[in-house]
């Protein structure tokens, strides 16, 4: 694979020819979480240095749509639009469960192979919202056969500083001395010998995906807000490999304590709600396992 280009833009993904059926609801808010195979173990609570399972299996992403005015109907439903029809769309998760697979264009990348996550209930109706229906949500967990993310010759190997710039930091530092009572009020005071490490919780605000004229995803407009671009960046280093943070004139050896969630976007404005990331502080190079599965 060639080095990924982090200026290309990135057309939306488009599944032609397939079997599969498609979901053709639309009227949702969504947000998108991470989730990978393996997570991040402390080998020691004195050690900065963690073990990370082999992480080459991609990390699924789970997609939560929240639906607001859809419409129940006692008979004929197949007569209203669909679009805003319940009836339709509790029909098609019948047939489909939570086990068989369909297509579902998302806002931002496009087509994608999911299933549903979680069995779907129907909701209480509005009083006297003529046949209205309360709020309610989807959980669609994207197909492991989805084998890329943003292009299929993507690897992630170029430079990328982290370049969100809008945040507000909390800074959590861990004990670093263990104190024993002996009696006579005496005590015993264990201190570790290395500094203690910190966990720096990030709030960041004002991101949001850039379009460009073609409908393709910008990742070099704006970098400071850029969505895509943060994301790309989560991809590049996942939960296993550090990067720099700089924090008070201080550059920080840094990892992801736990995978990216993506807010919904914050009413019309585009402008996604308050992205929550956790970076721990990881002196030493994480141990990584070396698998011996190619996985593709």
């Amino acid at each position: 694979m060639a080095k990924f280009n982090y200026s290309q833009p990135f057309p939306r993904r488009t599944i032609t020819g397939s079997p599969l059926e498609r979901f053709a609801w639309e009227l949702f808010s969504i947000d998108t979480e991470y989730k990978e195979p393996f997570g991040h173990v402390n080998l020691t609570s004195s050690s900065g240095q963690g073990y990370v399972p082999d992480q080459t299996v991609r990390p699924i992403r789970i997609f939560n749509l929240s639906f607001t005015g859809m419409l129940i109907y006692e008979e004929n439903y197949e007569m209203y639009p669909k679009r805003t029809n319940f009836n339709a769309l509790y029909a098609f998760y019948r047939k489909h469960g939570t086990h068989k697979r369909f297509i579902f264009h998302h806002p931002i990348y496009g087509d994608l192979v999911v299933r549903f996550g979680k069995p779907l209930s129907i909701p209480k109706k509005n009083q006297n919202g003529l046949g209205s229906l309360q709020s309610f949500e989807i959980v669609l967990i994207e197909s492991i056969t989805t084998h890329y993310t943003f292009s299929e010759t993507e690897d992630f190997s170029g430079e990328l500083p982290f370049h969100a710039s809008f945040y507000d930091v909390e800074v959590d530092t861990a004990e670093d001395t263990l104190i024993a009572p002996l009696g006579n009020n005496y005590e015993m005071v264990f201190k570790y010998a290395r500094k203690p490490l910190r966990t720096f919780k990030l709030s960041i605000q004002g991101m949001k995906y850039f379009e460009m004229s073609d409908g393709s995803l910008s990742p070099f407009m704006s970098p400071s807000q850029n969505m895509l671009l943060l994301e790309l960046f989560y991809m590049k280093y996942r939960l296993r490999e550090r990067f720099i943070f700089s924090y008070l004139g201080e550059d920080i050896q840094v990892r992801f304590a736990e995978p990216i969630k993506i807010p919904k976007v914050e009413g019309n404005t585009g402008v996604l709600g308050t992205i929550e990331l956790s970076l721990i502080e990881t002196p030493n190079k994480p141990i990584i396992e070396i698998s011996d599965l190619e996985v593709k």
